[in-house]
């Protein structure tokens, strides 16, 4: 979509997005602005997008990131005004500038990769707190005070725990900031606390499994059963269920963690089955949306846009849209009035 403002900009609302895919957009400011709303994404990709950065502020209802990738964008994510967020299970690289930025604000971030960016990995300003675990953050670019991994000056509070922060080139951490049972480049007190190389390879998913005997490599990484818990004890839920690390991989051949706990970022140990991409074909609007409960909206079967379909919901429908590329008027910058729905696609 091709856009000079928002694609999506709520104001008290509370929004759920699953499997969606927000790229090529031209927006100079923002991909996504969340206002005192609560905003879920599952399973969504932010790619390529000028700005593509997703704004959240001052609600009591928290930010929500389960199973994203936010890739090649111009911006990345903003905290401010009190937020709270809660990311998992996600990847935020190779974007052209800070990854996270956090100004007064609370931060929950799980089994997340922060890698090959254009700016500091994190950023923590204004007695921000964070609790990081399981978590990588790795060849990201210094440009906050030459700090590459998380430069917290004017935090309240940060804990690392199980993670590798390992940014050649750079200082890795500045601030209050406790760190256990993790890698750290150039050495970090604490316990549990390592200064080795954590010896990435590629795999099937991305370049930063461990290399591991077992899985045909060379050698074992020293972050191998190197963290404080059994993997099957380090759990954390998601959107309508529960996560423990022992269903997830740091191994190329995808067998899962076992034992002590990996450092590190964990990857799915099943690759993701590839889906058609189809343009559909509008058809005229048929209202389906009646007053006995929640229902059903759908694109384009019912509705000719996505826009259409959310100004004909009422709080607790689901607009669902059909597999396709989805551009033009009624398609981004959308507005959600205000309303409890959700929006997803069908696969």
């Amino acid at each position: 979509a091709r856009g000079y403002c928002y694609a999506i900009r709520a104001t008290n609302s509370e929004i759920t997005i699953q499997n969606c895919n927000f790229s090529d957009n031209l927006a100079w400011v923002k991909s996504i602005e969340s206002s005192d709303s609560g905003l879920c994404l599952t399973d969504c990709r932010f790619s390529d997008n000028s700005s593509g950065r997703i704004h959240f502020e001052g609600s009591v209802k928290p930010l929500i990131m389960e199973n994203c990738e936010v890739v090649r964008n111009g911006g990345c994510i903003y905290l401010d005004e009190n937020a709270t967020a809660v990311i998992t299970n996600s990847v935020i690289a190779d974007n052209g500038n800070i990854a996270l930025h956090s100004e007064a604000s609370t931060l929950q971030l799980v089994n997340t990769l922060i890698a090959d960016n254009s700016g500091t990995g994190m950023q923590l300003w204004d007695g921000s707190s964070a609790e990081i675990l399981n978590c990588t953050i790795y060849g990201n670019i210094g440009i906050t005070y030459g700090v590459a991994g998380i430069y917290a000056p004017a935090a309240s509070s940060v804990d690392l725990t199980n993670c590798i922060v390992w940014n050649p080139g750079y200082n890795q951490l500045q601030g209050p900031i406790t760190v256990e049972y993790s890698t750290v480049l150039d050495g970090y007190p604490g316990v549990g606390n390592i200064d080795v190389d954590p010896l990435f390879v590629e795999g099937p998913l991305g370049e930063y499994y461990l290399s591991q005997i077992l899985s045909g490599q060379d050698e074992n990484s020293p972050c191998l059963d190197a963290g404080n818990l059994p993997a099957g004890d380090i759990c954390y839920p998601g959107p309508g269920e529960q996560y423990c690390l022992d269903s997830f991989t740091t191994r190329t051949d995808l067998v899962t963690d076992a034992a002590l706990v990996d450092m590190g970022y964990h990857y799915f140990p099943e690759l993701p089955t590839p889906t058609p991409t189809t343009t559909p074909t509008p058809n005229p609007p048929t209202a389906t949306n009646t007053p006995s409960g929640p229902t059903t909206l759908r694109v384009p079967a019912d509705y000719p846009d996505i826009q259409s379909a959310i100004n004909a919901s009422r709080d607790g429908d689901t607009v669902l849209i059909a597999d396709g590329i989805y551009t033009g008027e009624g398609n981004s910058r959308l507005n959600y009035l205000g309303k409890a729905i959700t929006v997803t696609s069908e696969n």
